[in-house]
């Protein structure tokens, strides 16, 4: 560990942990290449209460108002502040003089996107607990959302051990922080009345959701596979609970899509299903499409039948 001008810098998150641990911080500062650890950071190192602002958006006025008010705060809270390396420089210099006297009852939580601002902003604080995640491994960062897995099956009542949290981060190698996050809320909310999260339900979830996707939704519309369309609408919000206004969403980008290689006479290989399905198709499509999402959001008809009577009109 180093430290300069009353500040601490750790270079690890078990450092970080035991610090936050071992002192309050009037304020904590983190440098992360991941947007999300803003949110990942929060949920699992801040128990008390807190909200997130935009460093971009913030004004000094706002921020006065919260760590001007010593002792008013009925208990100790967190504000959380994300692209601080966005913060007008009057923001950033009213920052460097507050931290020489914080808000006992306060903590201001930086997140840095930048790893040059992060250099030259952290050693003008004083009092501060820094962390760098410049340049850390894939394997730390999916570490850090596999714990926020185990604490969300713990709030659900169900245990998760961090191997199994780490499983199911693996099978999602390309999917964002929070599309994760959704798709184990899917899980958990399949496996019944289980205490236990275990390796065989995270592989039989995988399995299932190979098994059926939007993708393959989209190529037997396309097709006018029926039988297949409507069956794989079924396993979709039913099984496996996907939002049928997302599936709609995602059917018509499908579909612009189309048009737009059509437009373009796209030589693609991924694109040939457009093709053969022609203009015509695609554009009648976008009217079903529009007229389902209509029917859901108005609450004129159930969301999964208006789903599956969808499949006859396209």
């Amino acid at each position: 560990m180093e430290s300069g001008q009353k500040s601490v810098y750790v270079k690890s998150v078990k450092d970080f942990v035991q610090r936050l641990e071992d002192q309050r911080f009037g304020i904590v500062v983190v440098g992360s290449s991941v947007f999300e650890d803003k949110d990942i950071f929060l949920e699992l190192y801040v128990s008390e209460k807190k909200r997130l602002l935009d460093g971009q958006r913030l004004t000094q006025q706002e921020l006065l108002s919260w760590t001007d008010n010593f002792g008013l705060f009925a208990s100790k809270e967190t504000i959380g502040i994300y692209q601080a390396e966005k913060m007008s420089p009057s923001l950033q210099e009213f920052i460097v003089n507050y931290s020489q006297r914080p808000n006992p009852q306060l903590t201001l939580f930086l997140f840095i996107n930048k790893a040059e601002f992060f250099s030259s902003f952290s050693p003008k604080l004083s009092q501060a607990l820094c962390l760098s995640l410049f340049g850390e491994y894939f394997a730390e960062r999916d570490s850090r959302i596999a714990q926020v897995l185990v604490k969300r099956a713990e709030d659900a009542q169900l245990s998760c051990s961090l191997g199994v949290a780490k499983l199911f981060v693996s099978k999602f190698p390309q999917a964002g922080v929070f599309e994760m996050f959704s798709e184990f809320q899917k899980l958990l909310c399949q496996i019944g009345d289980k205490e236990c999260l275990e390796a065989a339900d995270v592989q039989s979830f995988i399995e299932k959701k190979e098994a059926v996707s939007l993708w393959k939704l989209r190529d037997a519309l396309l097709r006018k596979e029926h039988t297949t369309a409507q069956s794989l609408i079924q396993a979709l919000v039913v099984d496996l609970g996907e939002d049928p206004l997302a599936i709609l969403n995602f059917l018509r980008n499908q579909y612009l899509s189309g048009l737009r290689a059509i437009a373009g006479q796209s030589k693609d290989r991924k694109m040939q299903i457009f093709l053969a399905a022609g203009e015509t198709t695609l554009l009648n499509g976008l009217n079903v499409f529009f007229h389902v999402e209509s029917l859901i959001k108005n609450n004129w008809q159930d969301a999964l039948l208006s789903l599956e009577t969808m499949v006859g009109r396209l």
